[in-house]
C-alpha cells in the first residue's frame, strides 16, 4: 500500500476525466528526481516485458496522475491536510460469488 502523500491527489491540480489506460511512448512521470520517462522507470525496476507492456497510469489532460509502483506524481499530489483530493489505488480483481451479476 502508500502512505497517504502517496495516494491522494489534490483536486485543484485535476482536470476532469481521469482516464486509466496503459502507458504509452512518451508518457512522463513526475518524481523526487525530477520528470522521468515512464520507460526508464519501468526498465530502473526492472519490470519484465510482458509485465510493462500494460502498466497503467492514471492521465489527466494528458498528464500521467498516478503509475501502479510509483503513487501519485509529485505535482498532483496533495499539498494541504484540508484540500479537497481524489484517493488513486490499484485493487485486485476477485471472484465475488457464483459470477452471476445481482439481480
Amino acid at each position: 500500500g502508500y502512505n497517504v502523500e502517496e495516494a491522494l491527489a489534490d483536486l485543484d491540480f485535476i482536470h476532469s476525466p481521469l482516464t486509466v489506460r496503459s502507458w504509452r511512448a512518451g508518457d512522463l512521470f513526475a518524481c523526487a528526481r525530477g520528470l522521468r520517462k515512464v520507460k526508464a522507470l519501468l526498465l530502473e525496476r526492472r519490470i519484465p516485458p510482458e509485465q510493462r507492456r500494460l502498466w497503467p497510469v492514471v492521465v489527466s489532460a494528458g498528464q500521467v496522475v498516478w503509475m501502479r509502483g510509483f503513487g501519485v506524481a509529485l505535482p498532483f499530489r496533495r499539498k494541504l491536510p484540508t484540500a479537497a483530493a481524489v484517493w488513486i489505488e490499484e485493487v485486485g480483481m476477485r471472484d465475488e460469488g457464483d459470477g452471476n451479476p445481482a439481480d
